[in-house]
């Protein structure tokens, strides 16, 4: 698999992620909201923030949302939702990139 890389996942299926993943917003829903009640008023990081499936409707609620993700086109699957581009994200492994402070 030479021509796999970390974003490589993400980058071929982005256009259609949501709809072909997640296509029950009742899930998305209850983890949104799950999330929220223990997140309190903590900052929130989201490792794989791709879409911003879950990361978009946080923020909504007034959270402060980061995220780190591989796929720079899923990232801009986000930036085209209402709010998706107000949330910072840095490119890259989970496992070697950092975002400073902490989080929930």
């Amino acid at each position: 698999m030479a021509d796999y890389e970390a974003s490589t996942y993400g980058d071929r299926i982005a256009a259609v992620y949501d709809e072909f993943r997640f296509p029950a917003t009742q899930f998305t829903n209850a983890t949104v909201e799950f999330l929220a009640s223990v997140a309190g008023k903590r900052r929130v990081l989201e490792l794989g923030i791709g879409t911003g499936r879950i990361a978009v409707p946080l923020a909504a609620k007034g959270l402060k949302v980061f995220g780190i993700d591989a796929s720079e086109k899923m990232v801009a699957q986000m930036r085209g939702k209402a709010g998706g581009d107000a949330i910072p994200v840095v490119i890259g492994n989970f496992a070697d990139v950092k975002v400073s402070g902490q989080f929930f």
